[in-house]
């Protein structure tokens, strides 16, 4: 049913326009990761990986229509069981609400470059395909997005957004769920060199089951006793239940409230962005998989995403273009994880009434393009990272890093 409605929706968006501007970008790379199961064994591996991406413009008179289809291919070495598939489908529909064309034509400005009133709306659709032995990890999302955006003043804008989601977990359906997220913005006019803002936003996230298998799942750690040998000299020992723990499964769901400061800045070749966030969550209680390599490159934590913990983050970019147009990214976070579950050693047991997760990242990025013809492209890129997750949870408390080279190929079309 999933694979049909997938394929209806393809076919739906794809037949039902005419090109107007194209865009193909598909590269490979190769790279070294310590620990890319982001757990406390901090076992390496060698990955390969491809990364795919397809855009599609229309341009009409007073509205705009993306169309947007990205995937990626995992294959690791060591860990070869592990290789999974990843696409995600979106197709986001603009419309000016004062009769005149609509400023910009890069997909991501959309919403940035604009002086009359906006609506959008954007539907996406994805899922995640693994190997027999992690088939867990499987499952299909979509959400539905719309927005509206106008100038309160001849400086400042006001946007509001509302996100709806459903993902599916086909093996694990006690962690299957719908979200919903309403989010207000303001700004100052954007396209000046420096900008700034707030982001306030609410959303729920709920569980569509609140039965589980009690043959798969425990709520804690259970321990049964055996003994070795016969007579007084036979050993008594404590062996771990086999099952799975599965965090609060009676919770239906949780709320979370977010405030978030964002800047940017533009000088020249320089760009710098910045945000300060605070999650706040006011159900302690949330429902996830402890103990489980959880984490998937292009939708990572899928097992305990940002409705499971509240605390502070602090995330910056800086972006230089240089000679020869060689382009360096930096990014640098921190987060202050507090759970709304406890922290647990490696047997199961628990340690402390609550989780904490201090998560420090560091991403460097330095790529150059080279215009092979007018709509033909080449891109490489060397890229590294650093990840420090410092947790009273033993699983969880890990350090990674990697380096990475990647060479990959644009075309680019008007018709």
């Amino acid at each position: 049913m999933k694979i049909r409605l997938l394929t209806f929706t393809l076919f739906i968006l794809f037949t039902a326009i005419n090109f107007a501007q194209l865009s193909l970008y598909s590269s490979a790379s190769y790279g070294y990761y310590q620990n890319p199961l982001y757990n406390y064994q901090e076992l390496d591996d060698q990955l390969k990986q491809t990364y795919t991406e397809l855009n599609y413009s229309k341009q009409f008179e007073n509205s705009k229509l993306n169309l947007s289809y990205i995937s990626g291919f995992v294959l690791f070495n060591r860990f070869e069981a592990r290789n999974y598939y990843e696409h995600n489908l979106t197709s986001t529909y603009f419309i000016d609400l004062i009769e005149e064309n609509l400023y910009g034509e890069n997909t991501e400005n959309e919403t940035q470059n604009f002086s009359n009133p906006l609506l959008y709306l954007s539907l996406k659709v994805g899922g995640r395909h693994d190997k027999e032995i992690f088939e867990d990890f499987n499952n299909f999302g979509t959400s539905a997005l719309a927005g509206y955006k106008f100038m309160i003043s001849n400086d400042y804008y006001f946007e509001i957004t509302n996100t709806f989601g459903y993902r599916d977990y086909t093996n694990i359906t006690v962690l299957s769920n719908i979200t919903d997220i309403l989010n207000l913005q303001i700004g100052n006019k954007l396209g000046s060199t420096f900008n700034y803002g707030l982001n306030v936003s609410g959303g729920f996230k709920y569980y569509t089951e609140s039965i589980y298998d009690t043959s798969r799942f425990e709520v804690e750690k259970s321990f049964t006793t055996k003994y070795t040998g016969k007579g007084k000299t036979g050993a008594k020992i404590t062996v771990p239940s086999d099952k799975r723990i599965l965090i609060s499964p009676m919770s239906n769901g949780t709320a979370q409230f977010v405030a978030d400061i964002f800047m940017r800045t533009n000088w020249g070749k320089t760009a710098l962005q910045a945000n300060v966030l605070y999650r706040y969550n006011p159900n302690t209680l949330v429902r996830y998989l402890a103990q489980y390599s959880n984490t998937t490159f292009l939708t990572e934590d899928i097992y305990n995403d940002y409705f499971s913990y509240e605390g502070f983050e602090i995330r910056s970019e800086f972006v230089q273009k240089l000679f020869y147009d060689i382009e360096i990214k930096l990014d640098l976070s921190f987060q202050q994880k507090l759970f709304g579950a406890p922290a647990l050693d490696l047997e199961g047991t628990k340690t402390a009434d609550q989780r904490v997760d201090l998560r420090t990242l560091t991403e460097l990025y330095i790529s150059r393009y080279f215009n092979l013809s007018e709509n033909f492209g080449m891109g490489i890129a060397l890229s590294s990272g650093f990840v420090r997750n410092q947790s009273n949870d033993s699983y969880n408390n890990f350090s990674s890093y990697y380096i990475s080279l990647s060479i990959g190929f644009g075309f680019y079309a008007e018709f």
